[in-house]
């Protein structure tokens, strides 16, 4: 998951120490969170929907849809339907007005989640890309 910003100077003083003390900056004004606070796409898309200045771009790289939402999944299987119906959760905490750009890298047994990426990058005004399986 990375967030963009304006500018840093704008939105260091109030972002949350969650994204102060576990981030790598790359560009003064991009931040990447790093893959373990990334457990839920629910609680993630929640923390941003929480900060006081919203990022001006989120760009999400992912293998599909997200496998837990509030709780861990009880057992080692997350049904096809359990999986969308923890991604539409999370999208209702995006916050408002931000674009979602999302690399979507190829998985078998995710049939869903290509179309509610690129729903979700049209509603969002973001952009959606699903590399070939055999992309270098």
């Amino acid at each position: 998951l990375m967030l963009q910003w304006p500018s840093l100077s704008s939105a260091s003083a109030q972002r949350p120490a969650l994204f102060t003390e576990s981030i790598a900056s790359a560009h003064a004004s991009t931040l990447f969170v790093p893959s373990l606070l990334l457990a839920s796409l629910l609680f993630n898309f929640g923390a941003l929907a929480a900060l006081p200045s919203p990022p001006d771009n989120i760009f999400l790289l992912t293998d599909g849809l997200p496998t837990q939402g509030e709780r861990a999944p009880r057992g080692s299987r997350v049904s096809g339907n359990e999986r969308l119906k923890h991604f539409r959760q999370a999208i209702r905490r995006l916050p408002p007005g931000v674009p979602v750009n999302t690399i979507l890298f190829p998985m078998e047994g995710d049939p869903m989640a290509a179309s509610e990426y690129w729903q979700l990058a049209r509603a969002s005004n973001g952009s959606f890309l699903s590399p070939s399986i055999d992309w270098p």
